[in-house]
């Protein structure tokens, strides 16, 4: 199987608000990426961001556009800091956010689980390869199950 760009997304989105898709494939694989996974994760970045609470930007740098992945959160605003983090000329600021509370966790991850449910309902597993499916489905099953153990203590709480 290959390379899991969602998770090295997530990863990356965890630790940035915004992050360019090429140098984190870059610092991901240790070495330039071959053609290959270039196209695979751009392919990986659109799709990450229209199943997640993620946005696409295309900044231009040059005569070319560098594609970026942006929490909804992040601030996209300054112009020169996206260009700057799309051609990798400086370092995107650690995450300073806010701290979230309580509410704003579970309703992240509500929100987050109703999107992913949609998209659920739209994929054809048959088109998928076995092995591929089997993995997937297998990947799924841990944070299923802290969902549907959140979604108890969510009902004891509610009475």
């Amino acid at each position: 199987m290959g390379t899991q760009w969602y998770r090295v997304f997530d990863e990356a989105l965890r630790a940035s608000d915004v992050v360019s898709v090429a140098v984190t494939v870059v610092r991901y694989l240790g070495r330039e990426p071959t053609r290959s996974e270039r196209h695979a994760s751009r392919r990986a970045a659109n799709t990450y961001a229209l199943h997640s609470n993620a946005q696409l930007v295309r900044v231009p740098v040059g005569n070319t556009r560098r594609l970026l992945l942006a929490r909804v959160d992040a601030d996209l605003s300054n112009g020169e800091r996206l260009a700057d983090i799309a051609s990798s000329r400086a370092a995107p600021p650690p995450r300073r956010g806010r701290v979230l509370d309580e509410p704003q966790i579970v309703e992240s991850i509500a929100a987050a689980v109703v999107k992913a449910g949609r998209a659920a309902r739209q994929v054809n597993a048959g088109k998928l390869d076995t092995e591929h499916a089997t993995a997937l489905a297998k990947e799924l099953e841990q944070p299923l199950h802290d969902l549907e153990r959140l979604r108890r203590r969510l009902l004891v709480r509610g009475g």
